[in-house]
């Protein structure tokens, strides 16, 4: 199965987009973090997990791993899956730092089987975006699959 992307993220998934959104802001200066998960009737919804770094959580991230557990498991149980983890870039833009680069691959190899990476930003006009990394992404010069504006709120 194909890792979450533009075919899942459109204008006809206006409750993901308003989870993002939301999620975003509350955690906002702070960085937020999340799985876009994929329940069995084909929907997708953002599930927020605590941030739980022991860095400065202005600029990094690390999903608790009882939740990351927890969203696992509810997959397995309920025929649904992890499409995505997610996170932000709260002043930064949607381009992946050096830890998110040692995050999503190892030696070139992407760590992710059929799942993407997203990092939420703001972009010029301060509108919270979504840039979307997956296994065709070349490490070497990381490009988003996809990128734009949690559009149900820009038109």
């Amino acid at each position: 199965m194909p890792e979450f992307g533009a075919d899942d993220f459109g204008p006809g998934c206006r409750l993901l987009q308003e989870q993002l959104h939301r999620a975003f802001w509350q955690e906002w200066p702070s960085e937020c973090c999340g799985a876009v998960f994929r329940h069995p009737n084909g929907s997708w919804t953002f599930q927020p997990l605590r941030n739980v770094t022991e860095g400065d959580p202005l600029s990094s991230f690390e999903a608790d791993p009882l939740q990351v557990l927890r969203i696992c498991r509810k997959a397995d149980r309920s025929g649904g899956r992890v499409g995505a983890w997610v996170h932000s870039h709260p002043r930064q833009s949607g381009a992946c730092s050096v830890a998110d680069l040692s995050a999503f691959w190892a030696r070139k190899q992407w760590l992710w089987p059929e799942m993407s990476q997203g990092i939420l930003h703001l972009n010029a006009q301060e509108q919270v975006c979504l840039a979307l990394y997956g296994p065709s992404t070349d490490p070497q010069s990381p490009q988003p699959s996809w990128q734009g504006p949690l559009t149900h709120l820009t038109g």
